[in-house]
């Protein structure tokens, strides 16, 4: 361990944007996310029941006092402004209610299962009502992670002017079992038996006793109560940037800075760092480098096949690691349960935080979501975060099978592949009759601005199935055949999405290259960048954006036109290098299929 108190590693999981170092700060609004307003709130507003809710004779012309502007223009004054006023909840005509987000009057108003709220007043559908109610949840939960709700600035452990994440978005168990003893000094990874010198943060000179605005970790006090403190100290948005790592990196935006423990992580190879990242990307608020697509459709499964793992799979309910409820511990006692036979939405989230604080995205290896199943759990010379005993389930697969390359694929966050082609794309389609490459498809929303996730509805007229799902292509060409399987009768388009993380803390100017046998539309965030019915190779120059509070990743999105009388090819390949066409380093890019991704 070194003394410094400055950290400059270059490394940018250690060093991070010099700038909101915090846990909280944020604006009223920007709990809200705009892009969701742009891309579903506001068209439901423009066209609910045709005429829509802006029309003059409504609240365009200031019905109720309440006036909106129709279909403005993107990052226009106009569409800033409806913003604002539908995401007002502290005023005292406030429109949404984030104590209460199904008491919102503007979800009330737009619910079509409550009477009209004035002459020719319109109604919202099912799905646009729904869509409403959770983009007013998801401001509610970024409220919760955001403000201090386990205890009140000035509180012993608690800090002046932060907030503080909720207890209850943590595994406490994780917390207990794996990164208490770190602070306490019980456990150093980062030597060969893991047993610690006893000289934590505990110690009674350091965070061991009560200082109001200061963290606090007590040896006597149980789990819960030391993570109340320690959540002050998370940063959910960037958690490489939360004070709990820079700090005893000796960082100087360290709000504490020189931070009194000097330098107690060595940089980023520090196995104690190593396991707290992994814990904080963890956090069900944080914005995270894991993959929600590819875990529900590549690594869930695993644990639920009795093929691959034997007639007791890992999901099992009665002596494994399987729950039926997400409040319910597992049966093996563990701190990893799983919702058995999950294949919704929200039992497949919980699966997933649950998984991601059994990973070690900085070396893939070293996850216990790895490391376990193999059983190289017991084998020291595998990993030094190996206990040495064997796993209780025993070896369920061989570290070089299928199923253990899907788990370090989702550890380590999806990458580019070869000279830095992506191979993992959000699927959408295909749409019957679209004869031309800009006729629009019954997608939800408008094509240019559209920012889909897995399980999201792709629209009414496809043939294959009513939502976007990944794609996991084991080559460069992204065959879209694969997926849309039948014989082409008449013309037909499909949609890949992805999103490309920036993981470090500066732009990055990267050169684009789509190859494909037919028509395609290529979109970068909300610019077209490329429309040519006779593509065989194109080249854009694209900025893929350091992280920001209100921007975590890029958008790629092409639209693919196959028609009935051409070629039987269908697909593409996608090659993101520098603009020099030179491969951009590993560490620096991470693909998400949901457009929450960030560091």
């Amino acid at each position: 361990m070194t003394a410094s108190c400055k950290s400059n590693s270059g490394d940018p999981a250690i060093d991070g944007p010099e700038e909101d170092a915090g846990g909280g700060g944020v604006g009223p609004t920007s709990y809200f996310d705009y892009a969701v307003f742009r891309e579903k709130i506001q068209p439901a507003l423009d066209k609910a029941e045709e005429t829509g809710c802006t029309a003059q004779a409504c609240h365009g012309g200031g019905a109720g006092g309440f006036t909106l502007v129709a279909a403005p223009a993107a990052e226009s004054d106009d569409e800033k402004a409806n913003f604002e006023k539908m995401t007002d909840y502290t005023s005292a005509t406030k429109k949404v209610d984030l104590d209460v987000p199904n008491n919102s009057e503007v979800y009330k108003r737009a619910n079509p299962a409550t009477g009209r709220h004035g002459g020719g007043s319109k109604k919202f559908t099912e799905d646009q009502t729904g869509d409403l109610l959770r983009w007013i949840q998801a401001a509610k939960a970024a409220k919760d992670a955001a403000e201090p709700t386990p205890g009140q600035p000035g509180d012993a452990g608690v800090p002046q002017g932060n907030g503080c994440v909720p207890v209850g978005q943590f595994n406490v168990g994780a917390f207990q079992s794996d990164i208490l003893p770190i602070l306490t000094g019980d456990k150093d990874y980062n030597v060969p038996d893991q047993v610690g010198n006893g000289n934590g943060c505990a110690g009674g000179t350091c965070h061991g006793q009560d200082k109001p605005g200061a963290l606090t970790i007590k040896k006597g006090a149980s789990a819960a109560d030391n993570l109340k403190s320690f959540a002050c100290y998370v940063n959910s948005t960037n958690p490489v940037q939360s004070q709990i790592l820079i700090c005893p990196l000796g960082k100087n935006n360290c709000k504490k800075s020189p931070h009194p423990g000097n330098a107690v992580f060595r940089n980023a190879t520090d196995l104690n760092y190593q396991r707290l990242l992994s814990f904080l990307y963890a956090t069900k608020t944080a914005t995270t480098p894991l993959d929600f697509a590819f875990f529900a459709r590549q690594v869930a499964p695993i644990f639920e096949s009795t093929q691959t793992l034997g007639s007791r799979p890992c999901a099992e309910t009665t002596a494994c690691h399987g729950v039926t409820e997400e409040t319910q511990a597992p049966p093996n006692g563990s701190h990893f349960p799983m919702v058995a036979g999950a294949s919704d939405k929200p039992r497949l989230l919980f699966s997933f935080n649950s998984a991601a604080n059994f990973t070690s995205f900085l070396e893939a290896r070293d996850s216990y979501l790895f490391l376990y199943p193999t059983n190289l759990i017991a084998d020291p010379a595998a990993s030094p975060f190996a206990t040495g005993r064997n796993h209780t389930g025993g070896k369920l697969i061989n570290a070089s099978s299928v199923e253990a390359d899907n788990i370090l694929t989702f550890a380590r966050g999806l990458r580019l592949v070869g000279d830095g082609f992506n191979t993992n794309w959000l699927l959408g389609g295909d749409y019957p009759g679209i004869n031309n490459i800009d006729q629009q498809t019954s997608v939800p929303g408008k094509e240019e601005t559209i920012t889909p996730s897995i399980f999201d509805k792709q629209g009414t007229r496809t043939f294959q199935g009513d939502i976007w799902d990944g794609f996991f292509s084991r080559s460069t060409f992204i065959n879209l055949n694969e997926r849309f399987q039948r014989n082409v009768q008449i013309d037909r388009a499909a949609f890949a999405a992805a999103y490309v993380v920036n993981l470090t803390t500066n732009d990055i100017s990267a050169k684009i290259t789509v190859r494909s046998p037919n028509e395609l539309k290529l979109y970068v965030d909300q610019q077209e960048a490329v429309k040519d019915e006779t593509i065989e190779s194109t080249q854009i120059v694209a900025n893929l954006t350091a992280p920001k509070a209100d921007k975590k990743s890029t958008r790629i999105l092409l639209k693919m036109l196959q028609r009935a009388g051409g070629t039987n090819q269908f697909g593409f390949s996608l090659l993101i290098t520098d603009r020099d066409g030179n491969k951009i380093p590993e560490k620096d890019i991470v693909i998400k299929l949901s457009p929450d991704g960030g560091i």
